[in-house]
């Protein structure tokens, strides 16, 4: 395994696509005990497709323990799905007026960040990110973000929330106050420049270090190309890095390891890469293979305990691999066609949401030519421990 470059420079679920049948839509709604899991979730076992509006679904959160789900539309309607309603009929929390670019949920499921538009003018056009309550009731505005969010999130405490947006700024504020108590770029001008529902920029668990893709282009580094390269920001540090692979593959994830000492990349071929934070180092990775085909990893989640990775494909394989059991403790699955959204550890697996990013081909609703968007898709994995 090359050693990475890495070089100094002045100085954060969830989506869907693919046809899914609509067979999946008829299923019955599962059990209304919150304390029972809905379905048994396996290659061979039933999705939930969950309702909604018609339109494309820009942000997609669970709560702390994966009870509840967020799904906000491009209209700026939030819905809360929650086990205790049998997931189905989500509740909508807020009307909205602007589409939803990204949502998250705080540990003890009390707070509620949406990023939305901001009005245009001839300054900034970027998004607002606004503190909410579960129910939908407003807390407050936060500063503006100059570009698009790409990751929100709550500090494991909950006392602040920072925000990643596509041009690589960094936003942190305290929720007490909503005071902004940090501002920086990752990089200057070179940011993902592209909006995707791949996991492209992550948090560590207290907010003080954060992983980006695509952050450079090849007039910086002629030797590596622009995709095979993350930016890594750390709190408190005036300069910025980028690091790079000389695989030949672009990086297409990226995350930040929870308690923030390492970092984890995957790129084309379905390899995964565990890196030093500090060093930018490769530490070891491997490749889970491939269940449908798919070569390419867009999403990607650490469990709090730094244990186990949660990879998927936007075909629906999902990879689920028990780091202390290396290779052996790697289990691989197939769900519904789409983008994987977001991601919950519960206690006999991980639960996914799937879905509503991209339209269902060519089809529109009849005397219309708006397009149809496949539903978000609610599904689970059990898996044993060893």
């Amino acid at each position: 395994m090359d050693r990475p470059i890495s070089v100094r420079v002045s100085f954060i679920l969830v989506a869907l696509a693919a046809s899914w049948p609509a067979t999946a839509r008829a299923q019955s709604a599962p059990s209304r005990d919150a304390s029972v899991v809905p379905f048994r979730w396996d290659s061979r076992g039933r999705h939930l497709a969950l309702d909604g509006p018609n339109l494309r679904a820009g942000a997609v959160a669970f709560g702390p323990d994966g009870s509840t789900l967020f799904v906000g539309y491009d209209d700026g309607s939030i819905r809360r799905h929650d086990a205790g309603s049998g997931w189905q009929a989500g509740r909508k929390v807020e009307p909205g007026s602007a589409a939803i670019h990204a949502l998250a949920v705080s540990a003890d499921g009390r707070g509620l960040a949406v990023a939305v538009p901001g009005p245009l003018n001839f300054v900034v056009s970027g998004d607002i990110v606004t503190l909410r309550r579960p129910d939908g009731a407003a807390v407050g505005e936060l500063s503006r973000m100059p570009g698009q969010v790409i990751a929100l999130a709550y500090a494991a405490d909950g006392k602040t929330i920072g925000a990643i947006d596509h041009l690589s700024n960094v936003r942190v504020w305290r929720v007490e106050d909503r005071s902004e108590v940090l501002s920086s770029e990752i990089l200057r001008a070179n940011g993902v420049r592209r909006v995707s529902a791949e996991v492209r920029a992550s948090f560590s668990a207290d907010l003080k270090r954060a992983v980006i893709v695509n952050s450079a282009d090849d007039v910086i580094y002629k030797d590596v190309p622009w995709n095979h390269l993350v930016g890594l920001w750390e709190a408190g540090v005036k300069e910025s890095r980028i690091v790079g692979h000389r695989t030949g593959m672009e990086i297409s994830s990226a995350i930040v390891s929870p308690d923030g000492s390492r970092f984890v990349t995957a790129q084309e071929l379905h390899y995964v890469f565990f890196n030093d934070f500090v060093s930018g180092n490769s530490l070891n990775g491997y490749s889970p293979g491939s269940v449908r085909g798919d070569i390419r990893l867009t999403f990607l989640m650490l469990s709090p305990d730094n244990r186990r990775l949660v990879s998927a494909t936007k075909r629906g394989a999902v990879y689920v691999n028990n780091l202390d059991d290396k290779l052996n403790g790697l289990r691989g699955f197939g769900g519904p066609n789409g983008y994987v959204r977001a991601a919950a550890f519960v206690p006999k697996g991980v639960r996914f949401a799937s879905g509503g990013w991209d339209p269902l081909g060519a089809e529109t609703i009849p005397g219309t030519d708006q397009p149809k968007y496949e539903p978000v898709i609610l599904w689970e994995v059990e898996v044993e421990e060893k």
